[in-house]
């Protein structure tokens, strides 16, 4: 049976071998995002977390890019304004030091589903369609009206049916 791990990058399924059975992307970049100047702003992002009124400005703009409309915010914010400044700054860090692999992509030929969110404002659209188009293996592009980056919080009623049977399809 796989084991699935849901890291920035996506859903990951391992078995015992050397390589995936299979490979979820929730709201994944194929690297072309991520420029040395968004990594400096990462950084600062990073470096002013649990800094008084910092903390604050940094839960409305994450809600903003990541949750995209006001009415799923809730329970989200409260949550990320209690994150320990250790975890945060781990999360940042992925972020900051994630390998580009657009160069590779070609290589992955394990099957795989890309979700990307219409409304998403962190990553073009056309960036999931790409991951779609150019991994060898992948068998369905979820396009979800009206998500912004985390599709997977917001509209689960569209990603939660192809998440399910993606891997019992492959069982």
């Amino acid at each position: 049976m796989p084991i699935a791990e849901l890291n920035n990058q996506g859903l990951y399924f391992e078995d015992s071998g050397d390589s995936a059975p299979a490979i979820l992307l929730v709201m994944s970049t194929r690297g072309t995002l991520d420029e040395e100047d968004l990594r400096v702003g990462y950084r600062q992002v990073r470096d002013l977390w649990g800094t008084p009124g910092a903390t604050e400005n940094i839960v409305q703009n994450l809600a903003g890019g990541i949750l995209g409309d006001t009415r799923f915010y809730s329970p989200w914010l409260e949550r990320w304004r209690q994150t320990p400044k250790d975890h945060f700054v781990a999360a940042m860090n992925n972020l900051i030091e994630r390998d580009d692999i657009k160069n590779r992509l070609s290589d992955i030929r394990c099957p795989a589903i890309v979700f990307h969110g219409t409304d998403d404002a962190g990553i073009p659209h056309s960036e999931g369609e790409y991951l779609h188009e150019t991994l060898p293996g992948s068998r369905r592009f979820v396009s979800v009206p009206g998500a912004a980056h985390a599709a997977n919080l917001t509209h689960a009623e569209a990603v939660n049916p192809p998440l399910v049977e993606f891997p019992r399809a492959l069982a």
